[in-house]
């Protein structure tokens, strides 16, 4: 790739970069009085507006210190753009230049339509993941820059405890909305993906029944109904599980007495039991 040089002292013609490029934008100026150092100089290539949208930019860069001047001398000064595929091709871009820290207003320089960029187009894909933390997505071909019309698979992987949900992001593209955890994007813009996860379902574990008289357990109450029936047919008495003071427990039955006169303390000894449990009438 090579640099070519744009220079902003008279109207330039229209130069040709490709990706790969490095724009020289050279600028002048004058000075008269003292050295001074500490002049900044910083370049954009873009789309002049009300703003300037900046589609790639130099990093700023420090002068070398002005020498003193008893009368006005003009001096040159450049920087180095460099031309990546985030400046997508096309013809009418323009250029700024802009000086700073210099003794009195900053010195701005611009030229219109001065820039074709040639080549392919290129594009971004963003891929976010929400809430955080919930999993990952790779990308397959993992890279910065795809050219136009790479396709590129994405592949969401749940962290423990979460489970894909859908694909979401900006602009619309074919797949968004899918709940497929792999898809595949043609890259024909810059694409921003999101990957939708949410908390793995864990359904309750079933309800469990007890039969109160022996323990055994079913997994609803018409099974737990008909093992009553069949193996504790009711006898017409009042059972009741009593823990005596030794640890022993044992399974007590008072029988029914329409006038209320037996009781538990008429089969056993009140003095004997630590505790007992009423089970029910059979």
């Amino acid at each position: 790739m090579v640099t070519k040089v744009l220079s902003l002292a008279t109207p330039p013609e229209v130069l040709e970069l490709q990706h790969g490029d490095t724009c020289r934008v050279v600028v002048y100026f004058d000075h008269l009085g003292d050295e001074y150092s500490g002049a900044r100089l910083y370049a954009a290539i873009g789309i002049r507006g009300l703003i300037f949208n900046e589609k790639v930019a130099s990093l700023p860069v420090n002068l070398e210190p002005i020498p003193s001047s008893p009368t006005k001398t003009t001096y040159q000064a450049s920087v180095d753009i460099a031309i990546t595929p985030l400046i997508q091709p096309g013809t009418g871009f323009d250029v700024y230049a802009k000086l700073t820290n210099l003794p009195g207003a900053d010195l701005y320089s611009y030229a219109d339509n001065v820039i074709e960029i040639v080549g392919e187009a290129a594009h971004t894909l963003e891929v976010t993941v929400e809430p955080l933390a919930t999993g990952y997505v790779t990308k397959s071909p993992s890279k910065a820059i795809y050219t136009a019309g790479e396709v590129v698979t994405l592949t969401a992987t749940p962290y423990s405890g979460y489970e894909f949900d859908h694909w979401g992001g900006w602009p619309p593209y074919l797949g968004m909305g899918s709940t497929s955890p792999s898809i595949q994007i043609t890259m024909s813009a810059d694409w921003w993906v999101v990957a939708a996860f949410r908390v793995k379902y864990i359904p309750p574990p079933p309800p469990v029944y007890t039969c109160s008289i022996c323990g055994a357990t079913f997994s609803s109450q018409a099974e737990l109904n008909a093992h009553i029936a069949a193996v504790h047919p009711p006898t017409g008495q009042y059972w009741y599980r009593v823990t005596f003071t030794d640890g022993s427990v044992s399974d007590i039955a008072v029988p029914y007495d329409p006038e209320g006169n037996i009781s538990l303390w008429d089969i056993v000894d009140r003095d004997l039991v630590s505790s007992f449990e009423y089970l029910g009438f059979y």
